[in-house]
């Protein structure tokens, strides 16, 4: 650590500039001061988040190493899971109507393209002119 300030510290990682950890990488509970959780000249390992190389800012977190704590149960919540009836989701208001009026949902039908009728008189017209064309 090379120096502590209140909105996190700076650590040096052997650039031409120092990488910060922000407060809230420090660690997974809230850090409210960080000389709680660091000293000055302190070794630390750190994730590099960011790297910034137009503002040659470093953004590094200590707490992305860390193994997230687990939520404390208590017995009373074991026992409250161990012993809960599995309950069935509730059906919707549409669910209800459907069921007391007694429709089925179905799919929808797919439409099929509709087939072009030929028209006969275009086709002799284009066969006549055809015709004409090799004619002369």
């Amino acid at each position: 650590m090379k120096r502590i300030e209140n909105f996190g510290v700076f650590v040096d990682v052997g650039l031409e500039r120092e990488g910060l950890v922000h407060v809230s990488e420090l660690a997974h509970d809230f850090v409210k001061v960080p000389a709680d959780v660091v000293s000055e000249g302190d070794i630390v390992q750190v994730k590099v988040l960011k790297v910034d190389a137009r503002k040659k800012q470093v953004n590094l977190s200590i707490k992305a190493l860390q193994e997230p704590p687990q939520p404390e149960v208590t017995e009373e919540e074991e026992k409250s899971k161990e012993y809960a009836p599995a309950e069935e989701p509730m059906p919707t208001i549409m669910a209800i109507a459907f069921g007391q009026a007694n429709l089925a949902v179905t799919p929808a039908k797919r439409k099929r393209p509709k087939r072009r009728r030929r028209n006969r008189r275009m086709d002799d017209v284009v066969s006549r002119t055809l015709k004409v064309g090799e004619q002369e």
